[in-house]
C-alpha cells in the first residue's frame, strides 16, 4: 500500500523545545528521511533520523504551517475518523487537531495563533474537513481520470478546492509534500449496499455524495457575498454524486452552487432585512465573464439557474445578474442563464411546482449526462453544469440540486434496465427514495452550516418530500438563529476562515490580529432590557396607576424606560458598529472599494 499512496497515513511526532520532529512510521518501521520544523526561526528541514521510540504522539497528516511576524505554527492532525473509500482509499473526517507555536511568539502572534486553532478545531469552525491518503480527494471522478497520475499529487490537487492549499506552501517548498494531505472542506457520506432487483437481475450498488468547498473568497453568511474582483464567489461548492455498481462500472454526475456572481455585498447592521448594495455594472460583467470562462474550463457548458427572487429587494440583485448574464452569453455561446422566481412559484408549500422549472432544462440536463466509467475507460463524459444560486445559495439552491441529482440518478437507473422509461425511483425502490433523501437532506445540511451557522432551511421537505407546519417552525428558529449568529458571532468565524485559507498572511498583512477578546455588541440591547424589566419591576412595586406621575415614579419607571429607548434608537441607528465584524480582511466585504 506505501507505494501507492501519496501521502503518509501515520507520522510519530515528537517536540524538544521549539523544535518538532515528525517521522513518518508505518508497520513498525519509519519510512525515510523525517521532517524537522524549528517553530522559532521557522525553519523547515528533512533530515536522517534514527526511529523514535519513546515521548512521541501520532498524527495523521500536517494540515500545514503558518509563518507569523516573531515565530511560526505548525497544525497537524491528531485524531481521524473513517467515512469511506474513494477510488480505493479510505477517507477520514478530520476529528481533532493541535496547533503548536513557539516560546518566541508574540502577542500579535499569539493572538493570531488562538484564531487558527478556532479555524482548525472541527468543534468550532474547523468542522467538516476531509483527507486520504491518496485518490486525489479535491478532483471529482472526471477530472481525476482526465489527470492521470504522472504528476505528483499536489500538482494534480485543485487549487479551488484544497482547503490548505497556502498552509501546505512551505512544506512542499521544503521537500515535505508527502507529510501533508491535500485537505477538502465540504461533506462526504457514502452508503453501501443498495440494491436494485428488476426483470431477473439482481445488482447491488454504493451511492456517495461529496460536496468539496472552494477556498476561494471563504466566509459567512453575510460578510462574504458575491464575487470579488478575481472573480471568485462566495459560498463556492462543487457537489458530486457517485453510483458504484458492483459490476465495477462507476457513474458521476457533478453541480455547483455559488453566491450571485456579480459585486454586491449586504454587511450586518443589525436589521432583520438588510440593504443590498450592487457594485458598478460594468466591473460585474467583466467579473461574470471570468467567471463563467473559468466554470466552463472546468466543466464544459454552464448553465446558470437564479432562484431568487423576480421583484422586491432581491428583483434589484436578480436584474443586474440578469443584465450581465444577457451581456456575457453574448460573448460566451455555452453560457445559459435561467431565472426563476422560487418564492413566486413555489411559496411555501407548492413545491410541485418545480416541475415548470424541470421543463425550461429538461433538454439541457440529458444534454450534459454524466460520467459513466465501465473498467478503465469512460463510455460517457458529462458535457456541462448546472450552476445553481439563491441569495444565500442555501435552501432554495439545496431543493433544485435534490431534483437534478434525483433526475440524474433515475437516468442511471434507466441506462441500467433498472427502470423503465419514465419511471420514478420513489415508487419502484422505497428503500432507496428514504437513503437518497436523508443523504441530500444531510449534504445541504452542513454546506449550510458552514456557511451560515445553521442546517438548512426547507430541508425538512429535502428530507421527507412534505413541507408542512412542522418544517414552517424550523425554519423560523433557523432563520432568527442565523440572524444572532451573523450579527453577534460571525466576525470572528470570518477571521478564522481568511486565516486558514491564506487570504490573510500573517506575515505579508501588515500588523492586524484577530483580538483575543471580543466585546460583544449584544451588550447594549441585554442592558435595555434589563432597564424595561427593572421599570416594570418599580411599576408594580408603586402599587397604584395614581403614582404613575410622581416624582418617585418618573425616577425609577419614565427615566428608566426613557433609557431603554434610547440604547434601542442608538443601537438601530449605528447598528452597522456595533456587530461583530471581521478584524483581518474587513475590505472583502465591499470588494470594488478594497482597490
Amino acid at each position: 500500500m506505501i507505494g501507492e499512496i501519496d501521502f503518509y497515513p501515520v507520522l510519530r511526532m515528537q517536540r524538544l523545545g521549539d523544535i518538532v520532529v515528525l517521522q513518518p512510521w508505518w508497520k513498525g518501521k519509519s519510512l525515510g528521511q523525517s521532517l524537522t520544523c524549528d517553530l522559532s526561526s521557522g525553519t523547515l528541514q528533512l533530515v536522517d533520523k534514527e526511529d523514535i521510540t519513546h515521548s512521541y504522539t501520532d498524527v495523521f497528516g500536517v494540515l500545514g504551517f503558518s509563518r507569523m511576524k516573531k515565530s511560526s505554527s505548525l497544525i497537524v492532525v491528531t485524531d481521524a475518523r473513517e467515512v469511506g473509500i474513494l477510488r480505493g482509499f479510505p477517507v477520514f473526517l478530520v476529528a481533532k487537531t493541535r496547533v503548536l507555536s513557539g516560546s518566541s511568539a508574540s502577542s500579535h502572534d499569539r493572538n493570531l495563533i488562538r484564531t487558527m486553532q478556532d479555524a482548525v478545531d472541527p468543534s468550532k469552525y474547523g468542522g467538516g474537513m476531509f483527507l486520504s491518503a491518496g485518490g486525489d480527494i479535491t478532483l471529482c471522478s472526471q477530472k481525476h481520470l482526465d489527470a492521470g497520475d504522472s504528476a505528483s499529487a499536489w500538482q494534480r490537487a485543485d487549487p479551488w478546492l484544497t482547503w490548505n492549499r497556502v498552509l501546505a506552501l512551505p512544506l512542499i517548498e521544503a521537500g515535505a509534500e508527502k507529510f501533508v494531505p491535500t485537505i477538502m472542506k465540504g461533506f462526504i457520506s457514502q452508503i453501501k449496499g443498495i440494491r436494485f432487483k428488476r426483470n431477473g437481475a439482481d445488482m447491488s450498488s454504493t451511492l456517495t455524495i461529496i460536496a468539496r468547498r472552494s477556498a476561494k473568497r471563504p466566509g459567512t453568511r453575510q460578510w462574504r457575498r458575491g464575487a470579488d474582483t478575481d472573480a471568485n464567489v462566495a459560498n463556492f461548492v462543487e457537489s458530486e454524486q457517485i453510483v458504484e455498481f458492483h459490476d465495477g462500472s462507476i457513474t458521476s454526475f457533478v453541480q455547483v452552487r455559488g453566491s450571485i456572481p456579480v459585486m454586491w455585498s449586504q454587511t450586518p447592521n443589525l436589521k432583520y432585512k438588510i440593504p443590498i448594495s450592487i457594485g458598478p455594472s460594468g466591473r460585474s460583467e467583466a467579473v461574470l465573464k471570468s467567471h463563467v470562462s473559468s466554470l466552463s474550463k472546468n466543466y464544459g457548458a454552464v448553465t446558470a439557474i437564479n432562484l431568487a427572487n423576480l421583484t422586491g429587494r432581491e428583483g434589484h440583485l436578480s436584474d443586474a445578474y440578469a443584465s450581465a448574464a444577457e451581456a456575457v452569453s453574448r460573448e460566451i455561446s455555452n453560457f445559459k442563464f435561467v431565472p426563476f422566481d422560487f418564492h413566486k412559484e413555489c411559496g411555501s408549500t407548492k413545491y410541485q411546482n418545480l416541475s415548470k422549472l424541470w421543463d425550461q432544462i429538461s433538454g439541457m440536463h440529458k444534454d450534459f449526462g454524466c460520467l459513466t466509467v465501465n473498467g478503465q475507460a469512460p463510455t460517457s463524459r458529462q458535457t456541462g453544469v448546472f450552476r445553481t444560486n439563491c441569495i444565500d445559495t442555501l435552501d432554495r439552491t439545496n431543493v433544485v440540486q435534490g431534483m437534478l441529482a434525483r433526475k440524474s440518478l433515475e437516468g442511471v437507473l434507466h441506462a441500467k434496465g433498472l427502470l423503465a422509461e419514465g419511471e420514478g425511483f420513489s415508487t419502484a425502490y422505497p428503500e432507496l427514495e428514504k437513503i437518497f433523501r436523508v443523504i441530500w437532506a444531510d449534504h445541504g445540511d452542513e454546506i449550510s452550516r458552514q456557511y451560515a451557522g445553521t442546517g438548512a432551511m426547507k430541508s425538512a421537505f429535502t428530507r421527507t418530500g412534505k413541507r408542512d407546519l412542522a418544517g414552517l417552525l424550523d425554519d423560523g428558529v433557523k432563520s432568527m438563529t442565523r440572524y444572532f449568529l451573523n450579527n453577534f458571532k460571525d466576525g470572528g468565524k470570518q477571521d478564522a476562515l481568511d486565516l486558514v485559507t491564506g487570504t490573510f498572511k500573517p506575515d505579508k498583512d501588515g500588523a492586524r490580529a484577530a483580538s483575543s477578546i471580543r466585546i460583544s455588541p449584544a451588550i447594549p440591547l441585554i442592558l435595555a432590557t434589563i432597564l424595561v424589566l427593572l421599570a416594570h419591576k418599580n411599576f408594580v412595586l408603586l402599587g397604584s396607576t395614581q403614582h404613575v406621575f410622581t416624582l418617585e415614579a418618573i425616577q425609577k419607571v419614565w427615566l428608566l424606560l426613557f433609557l431603554a429607548i434610547a440604547i434601542v434608537h442608538n443601537v438601530k441607528k449605528y447598528g452597522k458598529y456595533l456587530v461583530d465584524s471581521p478584524m483581518l480582511r474587513p475590505d472583502l466585504s465591499i470588494p470594488w472599494e478594497s482597490r
